[in-house]
């Protein structure tokens, strides 16, 4: 195996296969990329055993003896970024090492079996569906923030994913708050729910970001596979079922608030900054015209503001855990959003007028 290769072609995809591969590993290989040299093309591949990205790099490359081999991730990744920018690397396999020399420059890098590498194949048969890249990413930001991170209840630990004829709702809950965003999709899938694991949810957003155009996905029984540019990023799908979501959302909430979006996470983030660090409440009074925002901390200090605001109904006080207030209102876009209440025991419905599907449920907390 040998290749020659510019940096500046190299650097983007090596950046984004080493994403997936953790500092510490249980086993050695996991902390390794696989590197497939072909005619024409050099394939990047890194792994957790439940999410893998590849790369394809084809730009500034000349194929000298094709092969493949395994490489340290990391120090791979930070070698190449100490280059100049107008570096030429050439790579190449000898001595059970992984030569990597650029100009006066010459490493050594240890490698390990290929054939320990843990590839993820799909399963036959798989569904196959587009989904535009910018309209994804999106959705994305607008529910990911709500998913768990190390929840017993496994499911809410990902993203549900639920394909309808009118075309797909993405949905994330810890069991406090939940976000829901739908997506029209040019592809027809027939009506199925799938969840994808947290870390596979936030390295495809991360991704996608970085590109253009369309992403084409294959949905298999076990795994989610995701191809845009030169990027192809799989991840195995969470085995469970996800609870009923439509029961978390309030059937009827009539109070109706319209608050300015910008000025309210401005005066949320004042007010939290004396709030209880262990709790993070803030309380929330509402009454013609107005609404106040205060809270308090052991230490007795309290904070209070006072925003004018789109309400007539009947005073309600009720109290949230301010994070999730602040990022429900940040998901969102337009200058005004509107939060529908019942009392201080019911969950508030947040939705955005100029984003139809969106909608934030966050649960009270006990002032």
């Amino acid at each position: 195996m040998e290749l020659s290769v510019a940096k500046q072609a190299l650097i983007a995809p090596l950046t984004s296969v080493c994403s997936v591969v953790e500092r510490r590993q249980t086993l050695p290989i996991l902390s390794n990329l696989l590197l497939e040299v072909s005619e024409g093309n050099l394939r990047l591949t890194g792994s957790d055993q439940e999410i893998q990205i590849a790369a394809v790099v084809t730009d500034s490359l000349k194929v000298v003896e094709t092969g493949e081999c395994t490489a340290p991730a990391r120090k791979l990744l930070d070698i190449v970024k100490t280059l100049p920018v107008e570096a030429e690397i050439v790579l190449r396999l000898q001595d059970n090492q992984l030569e990597l020399s650029s100009g006066d420059f010459v490493s050594h890098l240890a490698v390990l079996p290929v054939e320990d590498f843990p590839k993820i194949t799909l399963e036959e048969s798989a569904v196959q569906f587009d989904l535009d890249t910018e309209a994804l990413t999106e959705v994305l930001s607008a529910t990911s923030f709500a998913m768990a991170s190390q929840d017993v209840r496994y499911f809410f630990n990902g993203l549900l994913l639920e394909f309808q004829d009118s075309g797909l709702n993405l949905v994330a809950s810890n069991g406090q708050r939940l976000a829901m965003a739908k997506l029209e999709s040019s592809s027809a899938v027939a009506a199925s729910n799938v969840i994808v694991p947290r870390k596979g949810v936030l390295e495809l957003q991360s991704l996608l970001g970085q590109v253009e155009g369309t992403a084409h996905f294959s949905l298999t029984t076990n795994h989610v596979q995701a191809t845009f540019g030169a990027i192809e990023v799989t991840g195995k799908l969470i085995d469970g079922t996800y609870p009923d979501y439509s029961q978390a959302i309030p059937a009827a909430n009539p109070l109706i608030l319209q608050l300015p979006r910008q000025r309210m996470i401005e005066a949320l983030t004042r007010t939290a900054i004396l709030s209880n660090e262990m709790y993070r409440s803030i309380r929330l009074s509402l009454a013609n015209g107005q609404l106040s925002l205060q809270t308090s901390n052991p230490l007795q200090e309290d904070a209070k503001e006072t925003l004018q605001v789109s309400y007539e109904g009947e005073e309600v006080e009720i109290g949230f855990n301010v994070n999730y207030l602040l990022d429900a209102l940040n998901a969102l876009s337009s200058e005004q959003v509107n939060m529908a209440l019942r009392d201080s025991n019911t969950a508030v419905v947040i939705s955005d007028e100029e984003a139809a599907g969106r909608v934030m449920v966050i649960s009270p907390m006990k002032l």
